[in-house]
């Protein structure tokens, strides 16, 4: 199993505007081994950080990497109704 960031870079290499899902998934999934309930706040730092230096490209990247975090945690939460 590689490492988040080696498959993140595997994702920016995947296309160059729009990033392969698969991948996406692959670095979401290794960021929440690695951080568990902290990895949606890694990614959403990583995202701010980059939108601060004007990378949008790699900015867009970890902001969907923060999305699929996100969707993961919400499908785990039990739903009340």
């Amino acid at each position: 199993m590689g490492s988040a960031s080696q498959t993140v870079n595997a994702a920016k290499r995947s296309e160059h505007d729009s990033h392969d899902e698969t991948e996406i998934s692959k670095a979401a999934g290794l960021l929440i081994a690695q951080y568990g309930e902290e990895a949606g706040t890694m990614a959403a730092r990583r995202a701010d950080a980059l939108f601060r230096e004007g990378n949008a490209s790699e900015g867009a990247l970890w902001l969907a990497i923060f999305r699929r975090i996100a969707m993961a945690h919400s499908s785990q939460v039990p739903q009340h109704v």
